[in-house]
């Protein structure tokens, strides 16, 4: 084979176009909704009754999402903190009668 014929059978690179929708590095108000974030054409987030959210009810719908994803592994860190205190103070003398009075 030419160097020509493998040339030609090389795959072109897909080019990536980014598109700015103005939204920050910040904005989190596509978190578990899929890819994309802030998309033209996607239809607005709306309350229990139907009524389209406002961007305070935006914000406060995704900061209490993001909580309930992180209240169960904060317990969590905060239970291993708590023994690695215990175990280090026990190995310390905390329980020796000295330290008692």
């Amino acid at each position: 084979m030419s160097k020509n014929n493998k040339k030609k059978q090389k795959k072109k690179r897909e080019k990536i176009t980014w598109i700015d929708d103005g939204s920050t590095v910040a904005d989190m108000s596509g978190v578990g909704r899929g890819l994309g974030g802030n998309r033209q054409g996607k239809p607005k987030p709306t309350t229990k009754k139907g009524k389209p959210m406002n961007r305070f009810q935006e914000c406060a719908a995704t900061y209490f999402g993001a909580m309930k994803m992180m209240f169960i592994p904060m317990l969590v860190v905060l239970g291993i903190i708590c023994l690695v205190f215990l175990v280090l103070w026990i190995l310390m003398g905390g329980l020796s009668p000295a330290m008692m009075v």
